[in-house]
């Protein structure tokens, strides 16, 4: 089963994205492996690297407009939820744009969807 994680990024750091990533990857591995017995769960690697993006956008001058540079980034996150069997969405999702287009995406497109509301594993 092949996961892709919807996550709020704006104003994080890299490694508070991939800390919050993982946290939800022991979340979702809990939850899919009660509800899936047997059944081969992996991520979608989506996070993509800021550096190649800047250097792909910048103009002359090497400025980016902001809209630009999500635009790009959603674009890019909305072909990794195609490959999803499932798509996850973390906490306080309704809070960014671009998680919540995703989520229509996934809504409209028939994905399963998991929604988060926290990141505690309770057994």
């Amino acid at each position: 089963m092949k996961v892709f994680i919807s996550q709020l990024m704006k104003d994080k750091t890299d490694e508070e994205i991939l800390n919050e990533r993982s946290i939800i990857e022991d979340k979702v591995k809990f939850i899919l492996n009660n509800q899936y017995q047997n059944t081969e769960i992996s991520f979608i690697k989506s996070i993509l690297d800021k550096k190649e993006i800047e250097e792909e956008l910048s103009d002359e001058t090497g400025a980016i407009p902001t809209s630009s540079f999500s635009i790009y980034c959603l674009s890019e996150s909305i072909k990794h939820l195609s490959k999803a069997d499932i798509v996850v969405f973390s906490p306080n999702f309704y809070q960014g744009r671009g998680t919540m287009i995703e989520f229509e995406i996934a809504s409209k497109y028939g994905k399963k969807i998991l929604v988060l509301n926290d990141l505690k594993i309770r057994s």
